[in-house]
């Protein structure tokens, strides 16, 4: 009788997640469902070109952090317009709200991606320190970009080709705004 109580508890035990997988599966679902509810909300009864996207992601930056990408990458000779295509794509699919809801999980777990860049690191950044991080880490030194080079240095910070494609036409629908 002990031993079957016994073996019970070790098959409890063994398919109870541990405090901290717990912790991340509802951190999944929460982001998951917040994500769905954005999605559905932007794309509820209107069709949304991907220009009219990114140009409602571009007018949600503020003007201090597109200063501070343009001032540090003259500095870091980085084409600004990449960090910008980036900075696009992840504010649509990671907008300012959600990337608050980020940091109250960085109260627990420390490591994440954090800021607007959605970049690694073992404490909570701000966009303008996501910003810095990303440049540093992939785009220093890169001041003129050709359409290879854009999607090597693309596929160096993410690898999803779907990603790539998306950065490549903001990258595109910026040129002609930014120049």
């Amino acid at each position: 009788m002990a031993g079957a109580a016994i073996s019970k508890t070790e098959i409890v035990s063994n398919l109870t997640p541990t405090l901290s997988g717990l912790v991340d599966n509802i951190w999944s679902s929460l982001i998951t469902a917040l994500l769905a509810v954005y999605l559905y909300k932007i794309y509820q009864n209107q069709k949304v070109s991907q220009d009219e996207l990114f140009d409602q992601s571009f007018k949600k930056l503020s003007p201090r952090l597109i200063k501070f990408i343009e001032e540090y990458c003259v500095e870091k000779m980085a084409d600004k317009n990449l960090v910008l295509a980036i900075c696009i794509v992840e504010n649509i699919q990671r907008p300012s709200w959600l990337r608050k809801v980020e940091g109250i999980k960085s109260i627990i777990f420390r490591r994440g991606s954090y800021g607007i860049m959605q970049v690694q690191s073992d404490k909570l950044l701000n966009d303008e320190q996501s910003v810095k991080k990303a440049i540093d880490d992939f785009f220093a030194y890169n001041p003129h970009l050709d359409i290879l080079s854009i999607k090597h240095l693309t596929e160096k910070y993410n690898n999803d080709p779907r990603y790539v494609d998306l950065i490549e036409h903001a990258y595109h629908y910026l040129h002609p705004i930014l120049g």
